[in-house]
Order: structure tokens, then sequence, then C-alpha cells
């Protein structure tokens, strides 16, 4: 629909497809309060999870609940979401930047770990990983994960701040400075 538009609510007797469809526009709208309500619909509707958006629709949630400050409630979401689908993309960052919100590090690390080996190529969870690998005093492994951020992006200005910042706190120096 076209901006300025109002988004009209599905039928009340219309069925989980339509309140996922509905969901999804609301999250496009960034409409997060409303976009909760849809997705909470779509679960209700559909509780046995039988229908194919079912995991989609458990990480979009966990995905608007995060927008509205309520991480810690998108994690059981998240973790479903991967049971019914392995390797959902929005499911494995989504877990992985709610554990870290959480400030739950450790599980975090793996998440972030394992969302990196999913989904290659995404800046943002290299640079979180190597964030967090960072804080955990694990420095091999979060100079690797700065470096894979490189990879994708050599001039990430984040992952090159915090890389040189990583070279400065082990004395390395002239690989901090270049």
């Amino acid at each position: 629909s076209a901006p300025g538009l109002n988004v009209v609510s599905p039928d009340p007797n219309a069925g989980s497809t339509e309140w996922y469809i509905h969901g999804v526009e609301l999250l496009r709208r960034r409409e997060w309060p409303a976009a909760v309500s849809a997705f909470e619909g779509v679960l209700k509707l559909d509780a046995a999870r039988s229908e194919y958006h079912a995991p989609k629709a458990l990480a979009c949630l966990g995905y608007a609940l995060m927008k509205i400050g309520r991480a810690d409630e998108s994690l059981p979401l998240y973790r479903e979401a991967l049971e019914l689908a392995p390797g959902l993309p929005g499911a494995c960052t989504g877990l992985a930047a709610a554990l870290m919100v959480i400030g739950l590090d450790a599980e975090a690390i793996v998440a972030f770990a394992e969302a990196a080996r999913v989904l290659t190529g995404r800046v943002p969870i290299h640079f979180n990983h190597g964030n967090l690998l960072v804080r955990a005093g694990r420095l091999d492994e979060a100079e690797a994960a700065f470096l894979a951020a490189l990879a994708v992006d050599a001039k990430h200005a984040a992952t090159l701040t915090n890389l040189g910042a990583l070279h400065a706190q082990r004395e390395q120096f002239n690989d901090a400075l270049e």
C-alpha cells in the first residue's frame, strides 16, 4: 500500500495467513505495537504451528517485541522458530541480537557464530560477534570476526575503529595505525 494510507486490519474471522501478511505490512511501516498484535493473532490462530509461515511469524513477533523494548520476551519466540525451521535467517540474527541486548554474552557469542555460519556476507553479524568476543577477552577470535566483516566491506568505519582499538589493546601499534 502507498505511504500515508491507513492499514486496515483483516476481518476478525480471517485466517492466520491474512494476519501474517498484515503483520509484515505493519513491520514495513515500523508500526511496532500493531505488528506485535498482528503476529500474536497469527500465532493464536495457528497454535499448532502447522502453517508454512509459522516460523517466520514467530521471528517477526520477536523482532517487533525487541523494537518496543521487550527483548526478553523475544527469546522463546526465536528459539521456537529455529526449532521449526533451523537456520531461518531472521530467527538466527534475532536470537543473537536479543541475547546481546539482554546481556547474555556467552550465549550471544554462540548465536552470532551460528548466524555468521548460516548468513554469509553480513557485516553487522561479524561486527557484533567481534565486539562480544572482545568483551569476553577472546581477542584472536574477535580479530577474526572483525576481519570477516572487513572482507565484506573494507571501509566499514566502526569495524576499522574497533579492530584498531583491539590492535592497540594488544600493543600491536603498527597494525593499529594501518
